[in-house]
């Protein structure tokens, strides 16, 4: 009876126990949309590569460590020429990187790195076609005729010299007057083709030969000395010789000289 009274009791007091219990919480939204987390595959995730660092660029101070690191200039000029750099090519900035240490081979590959690239050429103009049909060439200019020199010329020239200075030879050809020589000078006479004679005030001292057309002929004047006085004798001399000699005198200053003989004297 006992057992029954406290089955009795016990049917009575359960719907008050379970309605006491809170109810479960309520799923969020979130929570109902979020798919399961995917199971870890069998090896762990690797990590993503590095990115490569920008290549730094060179400086002076940069040079001057490589310098002092002991490189060679071979090594240092090529890590000039493939690495960016920014170099200071002043004179102080030059002289620094001497008393450094660094030798020309490594101070000319700094400054050719910091020079600008020489301009772009300008490509030539494309030429214009030719024409098809070219016009006949003029015909060429005939050359003008070589002058042709008909008369023959004496050269009469004089020593610049202290020893009868003051003196003033006349000189003459075939008789006719053609100056008084000063000392130091030259006179040019222009004669037709032919036989002449030429001489000084002492006709003994001439000379006569036969003068051709275009040659040149050169007398010297020379005092010779006598027992009591002196006088002037001419000496033919060479081309080659009277030429140098007439180059190095000015020409004989008088008006009353004659410079050219007519055909008929």
């Amino acid at each position: 009876m006992r057992k029954s009274l406290f089955t009795v009791v016990f049917l009575a007091f359960c719907p008050l126990l379970f309605a006491q219990q809170p109810p479960p919480a309520p799923a969020t939204s979130a929570e109902q949309q979020a798919p399961p987390a995917a199971a870890p595959a069998g090896s762990a995730a690797q990590p993503a590569p590095a990115q490569p660092s920008a290549q730094k660029a060179l400086n002076n101070d940069s040079v001057i460590k490589l310098v002092k690191a002991g490189l060679s200039d071979d090594l240092i000029v090529s890590a000039i020429n493939a690495s960016p750099g920014t170099y200071d090519t002043s004179a102080d900035g030059l002289i620094a990187l001497k008393t450094a240490g660094a030798s020309d081979k490594v101070l000319s590959a700094i400054v050719q790195k910091a020079s600008p690239p020489p301009p772009a050429a300008i490509p030539a103009p494309v030429p214009a076609p030719a024409p098809l049909a070219t016009p006949a060439p003029a015909p060429a200019p005939t050359p003008a005729p070589v002058p042709v020199d008909t008369k023959a010329t004496v050269h009469f020239y004089r020593y610049a010299a202290f020893q009868g200075w003051a003196l003033k030879p006349g000189l003459y050809c075939d008789g006719i007057l053609l100056g008084y020589m000063k000392n130091g000078t030259y006179l040019d006479v222009k004669v037709p083709p032919g036989k002449h004679t030429v001489s000084t005030d002492d006709k003994q001292a001439g000379a006569t030969l036969n003068m051709e057309p275009g040659k040149d002929y050169y007398f010297r004047t020379d005092l010779k000395m006598g027992f009591w006085s002196g006088s002037f004798v001419l000496t033919m001399v060479q081309p080659e010789q009277g030429k140098y000699d007439v180059s190095q005198l000015p020409p004989l200053d008088s008006s009353d000289a004659v410079h050219e003989l007519p055909a008929s004297h």
